[in-house]
């Protein structure tokens, strides 16, 4: 019976550690998704500034 215990604990445990590995590497991929979005909307405005930019020398030329 105690053996069947000390068995039922490890599992447990594994399980649990487990449960904790896999909740980190989804908040790490979640992270790493947010930072995807935010390198995309920097790029985005940087892409909008260099139109904007190019538009008012057109502008200026004329």
């Amino acid at each position: 019976m105690k053996e069947t215990l000390l068995k039922a604990i490890r599992l447990n445990l594994t399980l649990t550690e487990n449960t904790l590995i896999n909740t980190q590497k989804s908040q790490t991929h979640f992270l790493l998704f947010r930072k995807l979005e935010l390198i995309n909307i920097f790029h985005n405005f940087i892409v909008q500034q260099t139109r904007i930019e190019s538009d008012l020398c057109l502008i200026l030329k004329l």
